[in-house]
């Protein structure tokens, strides 16, 4: 993400539509990719509540087939070594074992996401704790713990850590972390790289299954109104280095978080709400851009959207498509339901 996980805010003012989303028929991204969401919500007891039973309904009529969790917990400052979960904004235990079962009953396989935030707005990838090793001996903590309950979840996927930067460098405490976890969790693993720049440094995809990055990379830096065909070629770069990553791994690539805000100029720095003028042609721009780009790729296992809110939580401006015209794009990628022109999220 290259930002705290919740990724909320936006201006509740009109939609401004600039932009026609192109609508060339393509086909569904190629079989067997994933076709997944990062399903978020940001208190104890919300994914027990009908709003989220809903949200699932509405991402499965995309066509989407995985969700992944990610759950919060936190530390205090950048130097501290103490990780804890929040009582009201990380997700209960039996909370996200009653999603996982609803998840399951409408066919989505269901994976979780450790993730941590620092209260004092420290950035993840940058936190220096005092003791790298009393750090990574309470992480184990979280990440054990998540382990333990994706195996009672029967959960698919494991993502061992997300946008650690600072912290991915030390290999051998992360070989250890995730040799421990295999002995909690048979399931597949990956870490969630920031960037292809940090995946390209981390030493231990060799003890995953995927290699895992959140693709926040910019687009077009110096373009805030790009159009589909530039923002299909503006990924060649990346998928490049992403090539080649796979290449040296042998491991497929997951894109384990890809997403836009509903902003103008979201393309230029996919990582930062923004301030734009609120555009919903902008995101479903991006996102069509993306899947041209990256959805018939044999070595990439697939991608997962951040984020879909289980919580409500979404507003005009902000990464969820629900509701969006990015939402029929997804749909039409996903191979799911595309709703009549008049009928599509942000027809007028």
């Amino acid at each position: 993400m290259a930002l705290l996980l919740a990724a909320c805010g936006g201006s509740d003012g009109p939609t401004t539509v600039t932009r026609t989303v192109a609508a060339t028929p393509q086909p569904p991204i190629r079989s067997g990719m994933t076709r997944g969401a990062n399903v978020t919500a940001y208190s104890a007891d919300a994914l027990t509540q009908p709003a989220a039973s809903q949200a699932l309904a509405t991402l499965k009529a995309t066509g989407a087939t995985e969700i992944v969790l990610p759950v919060l917990w936190f530390q205090d400052s950048k130097t501290s070594t103490e990780l804890q979960p929040d009582p009201l904004e990380t997700p209960s235990d039996a909370s996200l074992l009653s999603i996982a079962r609803t998840a399951k009953a409408q066919g989505f396989t269901v994976g979780f996401a450790p993730h941590i935030n620092v209260r004092d707005g420290t950035f993840r990838g940058e936190i220096a704790p005092r003791s790298r090793a009393s750090w990574f001996a309470s992480y184990a903590v979280m990440v054990d713990h998540y382990a333990e309950l994706a195996a009672k979840a029967d959960a698919e996927m494991l993502v061992v850590g997300s946008e650690l930067v600072s912290m991915s460098p030390d290999t051998t405490a992360w070989r250890t972390l995730i040799a421990d976890v295999k002995t909690r969790y048979d399931g597949p693993l990956t870490y969630a790289a920031n960037w292809v720049q940090e995946a390209e440094k981390v030493g231990f995809w060799d003890a995953l299954d995927f290699v895992g990055v959140d693709a926040y990379m910019p687009l077009t830096p110096d373009d805030p109104t790009p159009t589909v065909a530039q923002l299909q070629a503006a990924w060649s770069p990346w998928i490049t280095r992403m090539q080649a990553l796979n290449a040296k791994t042998g491991k497929p690539v997951l894109l384990t978080e890809v997403g836009y805000t509903s902003r103008d100029g979201t393309a230029q720095a996919p990582a930062t709400e923004g301030t734009g003028p609120i555009d919903q042609s902008a995101q479903a721009n991006a996102y069509e851009g993306a899947f041209r780009a990256l959805g018939q790729l044999g070595w990439m296992s697939g991608m997962l959207i951040w984020d879909w809110s289980a919580d409500e939580r979404q507003s005009p401006g902000d990464y969820s498509p629900q509701g969006k015209r990015a939402q029929t794009v997804l749909s039409r990628w996903y191979g799911g339901e595309v709703l009549p022109a008049a009928e599509q999220p942000g027809a007028r």
